[in-house]
């Protein structure tokens, strides 16, 4: 599991414990708190085998740019420009600064442990 999915799951069951069934008639109140205790069971369960089990560690990165020398028509000097970036985990080549690299690196910056 990672950590995008596990915090899903985390803000997963503190959606389900924060519903509240007053919008329901009284003829459906009772089977809809059966549901919502039946989900939070499982997703309780769920949440309780893997909360501790293979949730990957945030790995952090940042993103370099690629400058190239640009020449313009009749400009024999050109200009210096930044034509994409590179992850400095992965070595993957992106158009702009994403938050997040595909490799799943959160690019801000911070040195890994």
């Amino acid at each position: 599991m990672t950590a995008y999915e596990y915090s899903q799951l985390q803000n997963m069951l503190t959606d389900i414990q924060d519903r509240k069934p007053e919008y329901l008639s009284c003829k459906y109140q009772e089977g809809y708190k059966t549901a919502i205790l039946k989900m939070k069971s499982m997703v309780h369960s769920f949440y309780n085998s893997h909360k501790t089990n293979d949730v990957e560690p945030v790995r952090h990165g940042h993103w370099i740019p690629i400058r190239k020398r640009l020449y313009a028509c009749n400009d024999p000097v050109g200009e210096i420009c930044t034509v994409g970036y590179i992850c400095s985990e992965c070595e993957h080549e992106e158009d702009y600064e994403a938050p997040y690299c595909l490799c799943g690196a959160k690019m801000d910056g911070k040195e890994n442990k």
